[in-house]
């Protein structure tokens, strides 16, 4: 997270508050999952979930406060969160553009059977992944693949405000960020 300065609108001094904007400066990946006809998702067990082949760092200046494209991108593979109550993957990792299109690599055991899975993804434009953006995807686990159903890009990585004063977000939540 980064907040700058008054003159990028991040501080901002009302009355007895002083009011904090924070940019996110990384990406998030999103993928909500459901299972497809014949697999039942009481017997699946997840054994790992991981992003294959995604920036995992790069450059950034603090004294300009923006990325720094002179140092070298290094690429390597990220373990996604998985919520299961809420059929949700996530993960956070460098703005870039792929060269080579990210693979979401699935570890799964169905019924007692060992599945590996995969499917590419593919940023909506030919701008990549930015930063401060949270990309969405819909994808379906079948027996031997995975599909995408939808892929989108949201302006922030959550919805709602925090409350000046309490620092309480709407929907009960403590921390949100547009």
């Amino acid at each position: 997270l980064v907040c700058t300065s008054a003159n990028d609108g991040d501080v901002e001094v009302s009355r007895n508050f002083i009011n904090l904007r924070f940019r996110h400066l990384l990406t998030k990946l999103e993928i909500s999952y459901k299972f497809g006809a014949g697999i039942d998702p009481g017997k699946v067990t997840f054994n790992s979930v991981t992003l294959s082949n995604i920036c995992v760092s790069g450059g950034f200046a603090y004294s300009s406060m923006s990325f720094d494209n002179s140092i070298s991108y290094g690429y390597g593979d990220v373990q996604m969160l998985n919520d299961e109550d809420e059929s949700t993957l996530e993960a956070i990792f460098f703005p870039y553009v792929p060269s080579e299109k990210p693979k979401l690599v699935v570890d799964l055991t169905v019924a007692g059977e060992n599945r590996l899975l995969a499917c590419e993804i593919s940023p909506k434009s030919a701008s990549g992944f930015e930063a401060g953006k949270r990309y969405t995807m819909s994808v379906t686990i079948q027996n031997n693949n995975i599909s995408t159903s939808s892929v989108g890009i949201s302006s922030g990585w959550n919805s709602g405000t925090i409350n000046p004063g309490t620092g309480i977000g709407s929907n009960d939540k403590t921390f949100e960020t547009e």
